[in-house]
């Protein structure tokens, strides 16, 4: 892949993991419902479990998804690292050959 594919595909896992962790929130608020017949104390909701656990793997795909983005980030800078150091690998080569450095 180019430089540029790894900076936009790093972008694109960043916005999908901002995506999902609203989602994640969202759901996990859903999830919890007030109880309007008791009064309030300890117990004063309940908990839609389902939601609950949609939540939790939204957040799980969140998480996922914004690593990945940062992987796709510092492998290209990896690999321009890695690029700048052959060039001046090469200069240095050349200099201690007596050639002219391109």
């Amino acid at each position: 892949m180019t430089a540029h594919r790894w900076i936009i595909a790093g972008w694109v896992f960043l916005t999908a993991a901002a995506l999902l962790a609203v989602v994640s929130i969202w759901e996990a608020f859903d999830a919890l419902q007030p109880v309007t017949a008791q009064p309030l104390g300890p117990d004063s909701g309940t908990v839609a479990a389902r939601v609950l656990l949609r939540a939790v793997v939204l957040g799980v795909l969140a998480g996922t998804a914004f690593f990945t983005g940062l992987a796709c980030f510092f492998w290209e800078a990896a690999r321009q690292r890695r690029g700048r150091l052959d060039q001046i690998v090469d200069r240095l080569e050349a200099r201690t050959r007596g050639d002219r450095p391109a």
